[in-house]
C-alpha cells in the first residue's frame, strides 16, 4: 500500500515529473487518513509493507511519525519512505526513528557536490550529507531497528559512483543496510525529453517498437494499492500525472475499489494482451 500523505516538494530534480501532479488537494485530511488506517488494519496479516510516500517529500507533512506511529499501534509491521533527507534534521530524525519507522530509504545521487546539486535542483549537498550521517548515527547509537538504504538514480554522470558510495557507507552500515541503484525511466514525462535531463542521463524514452515487454501484464495491478492525498485511487506509482483513477476512498472503501469494476476491466486487458493494449502502460519497464 502506498499512502500519499502530501503531495508537494521542496526540490525539482531534473528527472521529476512534478509538473504533470494534478491533485484537487495536496495534503491528506487527518480523517481520510484515519479511515484508510483503519481499513488497513483489517488486512495486517496479509499486508506486506505500507508506504506512507509516493512521488514527493514526505518530510514535508509535519505528522509523519504520528502517522508512522498510527500504523505501527495498529499492527502494520512493515512501514517505509523514501526522502531525500533535506529536511531529516536532528529532531526530526529523533521523532522519525522513535515512531518504529521500519526502513527509510535516502536519495542521495551523487558524492559529488557539483553533480548532486545539479541533479537535485534547490537542494544543498553539504546539509543534505550532514543529515544522512547524523540519521545513521542516532540510528546506531539509539539502536534502532530501521533499516536504512542509500538510493541512486543511475545516470551517466553518476554510474561510476556504486563502489564509492558503498565505500563511504560502509563503517556506519549496520546489517540490512544497503546501497542501490535504479535506472532511470523518462517514458512518463509529458512531451520530449528535458534538455537538463539529457544532459545528465543519457537516456531517450523508450519507443513501443523497441521495446520487448508489451505481451507482459504488470504485476503491481494485483500486489499495490497507490492512495493519493485526496483519497483517489491511481493505478501505480510510475503515472506521475494519474492519469487513471481506479475508485475513490472518500466514497468506498479499500476493498470496494480494489475488487470493483476499474480494478477487474484494467488486470483483464493486462491478462489478455498486455499491457502494450494501454497507452499509459504500453512503454513501461519498471515492473517487469
Amino acid at each position: 500500500m502506498q499512502i500519499e500523505t502530501i503531495q508537494n516538494c521542496n526540490a525539482r530534480c531534473v528527472m521529476c515529473g512534478i509538473n504533470e501532479w494534478h491533485r484537487e488537494t495536496n495534503k491528506m485530511s487527518d480523517s481520510l487518513f484515519l479511515k484508510v488506517s483503519n481499513e488497513l488494519f483489517e488486512y495486517k496479516d496479509v499486508i506486506q509493507r505500507v508506504s506512507v510516500f509516493l512521488g514527493g517529500e514526505p518530510l514535508l507533512d509535519k505528522k509523519l511519525a504520528e502517522k508512522i506511529s498510527i500504523l505501527k499501534n495498529g499492527g502494520i509491521k512493515n512501514v517505509f519512505f523514501t526522502t531525500n533527507a533535506s529536511l531529516m534534521f536532528k529532531d526530526r530524525a529523533l521523532e522519525i526513528l522513535e515512531s518504529g519507522i521500519t526502513q527509510i530509504d535516502i536519495s542521495l545521487d551523487s558524492l559529488k557536490k557539483e553533480i548532486y546539486e545539479k541533479i537535485r535542483v534547490g537542494l544543498k549537498f553539504d546539509e543534505v550529507i550532514n543529515n544522512v550521517l547524523g540519521l545513521i548515527e542516532l540510528r546506531n547509537s539509539g539502536n534502532f531497528d530501521t533499516r536504512i538504504r542509500i538510493r541512486i538514480t543511475q545516470m551517466d554522470c553518476n554510474a561510476n559512483e556504486i563502489e564509492d558510495f558503498r565505500k563511504f557507507f560502509k563503517d556506519n552500515f549496520k546489517e540490512g543496510d544497503s546501497v542501490y541503484s535504479k535506472n532511470l525511466n523518462t517514458f512518463f514525462m509529458e512531451g520530449e525529453l528535458k534538455d537538463d535531463v539529457k544532459q545528465f542521463t543519457g537516456f531517450s524514452k523508450y519507443k513501443s517498437d523497441e521495446f520487448i515487454y508489451p505481451k507482459l501484464p504488470c504485476y503491481t495491478l494485483w500486489n499495490t494499492m497507490i492512495i493519493l492525498s485526496d483519497g483517489r485511487v491511481g493505478l501505480c506509482c510510475v503515472d506521475m500525472g494519474r492519469n487513471v483513477i481506479l475508485g475513490d476512498l472518500r466514497k468506498n472503501t479499500i476493498k470496494e475499489v480494489w475488487q470493483g469494476e476499474s480494478y477487474k476491466k484494467i488486470r483483464e486487458i493486462h491478462l489478455k494482451d498486455g499491457r502494450g493494449a494501454m497507452k499509459e502502460c504500453t512503454n513501461c519497464a519498471t515492473w517487469i
